[in-house]
């Protein structure tokens, strides 16, 4: 069985089902935060870290001697991270999105790639490494009410 829990606003509480859901699931199961603006599942299901990667995106990196200034790489970028001033090119890594446009049409090759890191990738493992029981994944019983 797959579940995802995708959408709606800021606030909403996806995370929040989502944890809950992961703490009596019985199953072996693997829980995935793609929020891109604020992931914090973590803080829910604190992960033993098992592995972490440094996560980049490719950006270009100017060779300054072989630009001539001819504008191709500017005119392609959708996301205005090129920037002519008089007769400077000025490259925004952190507005690039990776694309490899400005690459495939520099004519004299003055971009090459270069890294702009965008975080860490964390792997672990959650509640332990263990599934719940079905005892402790229910509610604790109660005893009944009386009138």
């Amino acid at each position: 069985m797959r579940i995802a829990i995708a959408s709606g606003k800021g606030g909403a509480g996806k995370t929040t089902v989502t944890a809950s859901l992961a703490s009596v699931w019985d199953r072996p199961f693997i829980a995935v935060d793609t929020d891109v603006e604020a992931p914090n599942l973590h803080l829910f299901l604190p992960p033993a870290v098992e592995a972490s990667e440094t996560v980049g995106l490719e950006v270009p990196i100017l060779d300054p001697e072989r630009c001539t200034l001819c504008g191709a790489c500017r005119a392609i970028c959708r996301y205005k991270a090129i920037a002519q001033f008089a007769s400077r090119l000025t490259i925004f890594t952190d507005m690039c999105h990776g694309c490899g446009g400005c690459f495939a049409v520099c004519p004299s090759q003055a971009l090459t790639p270069g890294s702009r890191e965008l975080g860490v990738l964390d792997q672990g493992t959650v509640l332990e490494g263990r599934r719940p029981t079905p005892a402790t994944a229910r509610s604790p019983k109660r005893a009944p009410c009386r009138r």
